[in-house]
């Protein structure tokens, strides 16, 4: 059985500052060299025109398979998406979940917060 994953980006609080085109286009490179199969779907939440333009603009350089897999959730839609995947009670509650929420950027003092 061949184990897939999830990746959900919320880009909350982003902006211009925040984005990397080297980096983005060296995740985009090393998962699709390494790990072409392995991804289920990508989530992009609370999109606005700043992330569609982003997604235009990067999308030829993912692979065609690959883009199949990523969607666009609009700020209306991001709880009913996420419980088709996430169990209720696992889901912060920022994202209509019942567990704790995830800290922001600038409240985490580190990756393991």
């Amino acid at each position: 059985v061949l184990e897939q994953y999830l990746v959900v980006i919320d880009p909350e609080g982003s902006g211009w500052s925040n984005v990397s085109l080297p980096v983005v286009k060296m995740l985009v490179r090393e998962t699709n060299l390494y790990y072409p199969d392995r991804l289920q779907e990508i989530l992009v939440l609370g999109v606005n025109s700043t992330i569609q333009m982003i997604w235009r603009m990067a999308s030829p350089l993912v692979h065609p398979r690959t883009r199949k897999k990523v969607s666009l959730v609009a700020n209306k839609d991001i709880s009913a998406t996420l419980l088709r995947h996430v169990d209720q009670q696992l889901l912060p509650t920022n994202w209509g979940g019942e567990a704790s929420r995830f800290p922001t950027p600038a409240e985490a003092g580190g990756l393991s917060d």
